[in-house]
């Protein structure tokens, strides 16, 4: 499986840290002052007399094992407090009478010291978030959606719900923010804003509250890929988002100082055989580097740090299984002492500037706490510089030579309208993700002679031609990202086979990789038309594009409220032609204006599909369906629109989706915007 790569330029962080100084619904400097909490009853939190010096902390050895939480406890989570408390939320198991019970903890330690200087019961679905800077424990009942703070003796100062039972607590700004679909900030006084509203198929998996940026994974609840939840870079500014770039789904990112950093994991079944690091500093060529081994990298620190473990799968060499990454020197230290034990979870505690580290000790073993302490490192080793990896401008497979007059053809369309279109075995250079396989006109099962496939591919060009025509160059273009990469490519197929239980496809769209996806089988009839299903592939294109940056556009609930009731979508496309509820509600079978809501039995698979029929149905001239039984009335109405307009739910959903084209496309859009006279001029 060939992976799509993407080299990040400096442009890219620049105008990242550009976009994100904007002071915008993420809290300012003054916002986290009026956020802190003033209550008197803070007073009441155990004083401590013992308050330990820097120097001290500083005195503490590279690795350090705490055993004041004994042996009989399980770790689940650590939080920092204060330059030399942690808190640490544990199990406990005990078996009385054959009955096991689980109960939970908190623990205030002091780690100079290695002792327990409070600790106070959880609940049985209390998660912790972190210590607020005031002291308090702040839990997370995740059943109830209840944010609890204690005080230090176990009472409770303050509870309040939340409408998320995602939430990570951010010490720098001392509140919470939600990290699954809308983003809301939660201050600890239990105020809530919400910051921007996503996509409820949109998990937020970093934001950085410095530079209003943030890291999503974009994905649909109706992919069944798990290749197709991309992450994308985006930046918040005044409840509006805005997609910056496409990351590499085979990376993961993390916010630090000097910007951005992606790790590329080593595995065994791709062709990465050592992990690499990438930093991606502002105004600077991005920096690569091998860590010189099949090193896991887990959760860097806001300066830098990386812990690496190699996996159980990795050849045992003369490597150390524990490494430390100072990533802005490009160096590293080993960490033996600790062995060959699985790291758990890392936690940088940043006011003391140690790592807390959970470590399973064994199978029969429970979950240790250990301390690193970067200042005790020898960082002498150095890393490996590497070349960052471009995304290949030179396909892996190419067409044969007796279609190089149909490549030609193909190379002119693509630098008219600005796509690209893939003909041939060039189609196997996209790795789409999909449920469907594309077959090659040059291996396919028709077994067409080179003959038969150069007329195929070049009648399907030329209806292509006049297809993408009737939109013009200057809407292409905006597939593209903001350094003028990705976009829409089209791939010309023999034929598509479905891997899915539940959908089929003669042809289909799909999004993956910064890249739009038309997949579309060739014709080798002069006759034959594919306009309804360019056009309906297209839509499906455009509302990808558009969800990139408005993530609520085309929200389920809306859209619903623009269909009869009673009607419910399929969600499964095979059999949707004996669905009875076509019957009731499509246009191709009933025109009453007070049920009709859809145009056919098709769209009632999904609401996507709804749309993009829609779509289909609307680019038709109504004098073309003047012989058919299903809409023969149409040909009476000059457009399509006109008819559709004496139905109040298609007017309903056609002015929905105008508003989306027109602030989008700008009266690009040729359904909506174009006659096909005045689009075909727009070259």
């Amino acid at each position: 499986m060939k992976t799509i790569r993407i080299l990040f330029a400096s442009v890219l962080l620049t105008l990242v840290l550009n976009a994100c100084t904007i002071q915008g619904s993420l809290p300012s400097e003054s916002d986290k002052a009026d956020s802190s909490v003033s209550d008197t009853s803070v007073s009441d939190q155990k004083e401590h007399s013992d308050t330990k010096s820097n120097e001290e902390i500083a005195d503490l050895p590279l690795l350090k094992k705490l055993d004041c939480i004994g042996t009989d406890a399980m770790i689940d989570a650590v939080a920092e407090a204060d330059d030399y408390v942690i808190a640490v939320l544990v199990r406990n198991n005990t078996v009385e009478n054959n009955v096991l019970t689980v109960g939970y903890t908190v623990m205030m330690v002091d780690i100079a010291k290695d002792e327990i200087v409070s600790r106070f019961d959880a609940g049985d679905n209390d998660q912790l978030l972190g210590v607020s800077r005031e002291e308090n424990a702040i839990l997370l009942d995740s059943e109830k959606e209840l944010v609890s703070l204690y005080r230090q003796d176990g009472t409770i100062l303050r509870q309040f719900p939340v409408d998320s039972a995602v939430l990570q607590y951010r010490r720098e700004d001392d509140c919470l923010y939600t990290l699954s679909g809308t983003i809301i900030r939660y201050d600890l006084n239990g105020s809530g804003k919400t910051l921007v509203k996503m996509a409820s198929d949109n998990v937020l998996s970093d934001i950085d509250t410095k530079t209003n940026t943030g890291i999503l994974s974009v994905g649909s609840v109706l992919d069944t890929s798990p290749d197709l939840f991309e992450p994308v870079l985006y930046s918040f500014s005044d409840g509006q988002v805005q997609r910056l770039m496409q990351l590499d789904v085979f990376s993961e990112y993390y916010f630090c100082d000097e910007g951005l950093a992606a790790v590329r994991q080593a595995n065994d079944y791709t062709d990465y055989p050592e992990s690499q690091l990438y930093l991606y500093p502002t105004s600077q060529q991005p920096r690569a580097y091998d860590t010189g081994g099949q090193y896991r990298l887990k959760q860097m620190t806001r300066s830098g740090l990386f812990i690496g473990t190699l996996p159980s799968y990795a050849e045992k060499n003369t490597a150390c299984p524990v490494i430390l990454i100072d990533a802005r020197n490009a160096s590293f230290a080993n960490i033996s002492e600790l062995g060959e034990k699985d790291i758990d979870s890392v936690k940088y505690l940043s006011e003391s500037g140690l790592i807390a580290l959970t470590v399973d000790e064994g199978m029969n073993a429970l979950r240790s706490l250990y301390l690193i302490n970067p200042e005790k490192a020898d960082f002498s080793q150095k890393l490996k510089a590497s070349e960052p990896e471009k995304r290949s401008q030179q396909p892996q497979y190419s067409c044969g030579d007796h279609l190089k007059a149909q490549r030609e053809k193909a190379d002119a369309l693509e630098e008219r309208f600005s796509v690209e279109i893939l003909i041939g075995n060039e189609i196997k250079n996209a790795v789409i993700g999909s449920d469907y396989d594309n077959i090659s006109v040059e291996e396919g099962d028709f077994y067409l002679t080179e003959e038969e496939q150069c007329h195929a591919i070049d009648i399907t060009l030329d209806k292509l031609e006049r297809l993408m025509s009737l939109y013009g160059k200057t809407f292409f273009e905006r597939f593209h990202d903001f350094k003028g990469e990705g976009g829409l490519r089209i791939l010309l197929v023999e034929k598509v086979n479905s891997n899915s239980e539940l959908f089929d496809a003669y042809a289909y769209a799909q999004k993956h990789g910064g890249w739009l996806y038309m997949v579309l089988p060739v014709v080798a009839d002069d006759e034959a038309r594919i306009d309804g299903t360019f056009h309906h592939e297209l839509w499906h294109d455009t509302e990808s594009y558009i969800s990139m940056y408005e993530n609520d556009a085309f929200d389920f609930e809306e859209w619903s409220e623009m269909n009869a009731a009673g009607f419910q979508y399929r969600m499964v496309q095979k059999g949707y032609e004996e669905d009875e509820n076509g019957e009731v509600y499509a246009l191709t079978e009933n025109k009453d204006p007070e049920k009709t809501c859809v145009v056919n039995k098709y769209s009632c698979v999904n609401e996507r599909e709804d749309r993009a029929t829609f779509i289909e149905y609307l680019t038709e001239d109504p004098q073309t369906l003047k012989w058919s039984s299903d809409l023969s009335e149409a040909a009476e109405y000059s457009t399509m629109k006109d008819y559709y307009f004496t139905f109040p739910f298609l007017k309903a959903k056609y002015e929905y989706m105008k508003q989306y084209t027109d602030k989008y496309f700008e009266g690009t859009y040729w359904p909506f915007s174009f006659s096909e006279q005045q689009a075909s001029s727009d070259e």
